[in-house]
């Protein structure tokens, strides 16, 4: 609908990662923070926590990366024009 209003191909492409960033964002942050305040009640168990937190972490936003590139992708799919996809 937007295309048809004269909204140019990179305003919407803008748009659509925009809008999906905000999706993705704050469950991933949601995330990461339940994860600390669960090292920190374990911290009176373990000897050290916090060694090597950076792995999983790292995982998790290569991984998290990855699906929202892809989602991004589906979503141009479905919403812009099939001519204006790239």
């Amino acid at each position: 609908m937007l295309h048809k209003i004269g909204v140019r191909h990179e305003l919407l492409t803008k748009s659509i990662y925009k809008e999906l960033w905000l999706v993705f964002l704050f469950p991933a942050i949601v995330g990461i923070v339940h994860v600390f305040v669960g090292m920190n009640i374990f911290s009176l168990i373990l000897m050290d926590p916090y060694f090597r937190i950076w792995i999983p972490i790292a995982i998790f936003a290569v991984i998290y990366t990855a699906y929202y590139l892809i989602t991004v992708q589906l979503y141009k799919g479905i919403v812009l024009p099939s001519k204006m996809r790239i």
